[in-house]
């Protein structure tokens, strides 16, 4: 029973650590997404957090109004999330595999 409590515990010191070391590395990664003329581009890093927007105003038409602007932002964003997301279930997942813990479904 020792023997086993003991690999227990090594195996989520292992994962501590791993997580740990995963969550760092996407802070420091990023994905870019932008709209589909070019009016809106959107940067986040992969741990979800937005680092920058940028807005083309040369790109917009007179008749463009606030709604549509926060539209086509909103959408923007929301992509550069979803790829944030998408990168950080890979990585979560293929650094568990790593240290043999195949938890499929988790991230």
């Amino acid at each position: 029973m020792s023997r086993f409590l003991g690999s227990l515990l090594q195996k989520a010191q292992k994962l501590k650590s791993k997580v740990e070391e995963v969550r760092a590395g996407l802070k420091e990664k990023r994905v870019e997404a932008e709209s589909g003329d070019g009016a809106v581009r959107v940067v986040a890093s992969c741990d979800k957090q937005l680092v920058s927007l940028a807005i083309d105003g040369s790109k917009f038409h007179e008749s463009f109004n606030a709604e549509e602007l926060q539209s086509v932002v909103c959408k923007t964003v929301n992509d550069a999330l979803a790829k944030a997301e998408t990168i950080q279930k890979e990585t979560a997942n293929r650094e568990l595999e790593s240290i043999g813990l195949n938890l499929p479904g988790l991230f």
